[in-house]
């Protein structure tokens, strides 16, 4: 599936087109970039959950599939983020950064113009492991906390 130029299956890739790939060294175990999707869990307003509504992200993964602020540092140039949104058109899905901030973790969609509004934290994302079918809790824009069901976690 394509957004905006950006295809969810494939992910980021280098200007030459190739995909990129890292497994930096981290103490004397490999760290892994993974490719996350998730997607809306069930709400109110979606008793289903809704497969159109969601986020791509690249992160760094240590073998117990949590987050490893650790090696975050030396490959955070590399742990992009993508939001997509059924009400979205196909050139306004944003483009941003996964950042770790103290203990937490969050979006960041704003670039260097970017204000508050433009991150998304994720809650306790420090506690959570990173796993198909965990969940995820971000505050969107609009101030509300969604939960999101992780559908994929692959290597990059």
């Amino acid at each position: 599936m394509a957004l905006g130029g950006f295809d969810l299956a494939q992910g980021q890739t280098r200007p030459d087109g190739s995909l990129m790939t890292a497994r930096p060294e981290r103490g004397g175990e490999t760290m892994n970039l993974m490719r996350v999707r998730m997607q809306l869990g069930r709400t109110p307003d979606h008793p289903e959950g809704d497969h159109r509504h969601g986020y791509l992200f690249v992160a760094p993964l240590a073998a117990d599939g949590y987050l490893d602020a650790e090696a975050w540092p030396r490959v955070r140039g590399r742990c992009w983020a993508r939001r997509f949104h059924p009400d979205m058109g196909e050139h306004e899905t944003p483009s941003g950064w996964l950042q770790h901030i103290g203990r937490g973790w969050r979006f960041d969609f704003g670039g260097e113009a970017g204000g508050p509004d433009d991150e998304e934290p994720l809650f306790k994302l420090d506690r959570h492991r990173v796993a198909v079918g965990d969940y995820i809790s971000v505050t969107e824009p609009d101030g509300v906390q969604r939960p999101f069901r992780i559908i994929e976690v692959t290597p990059v």
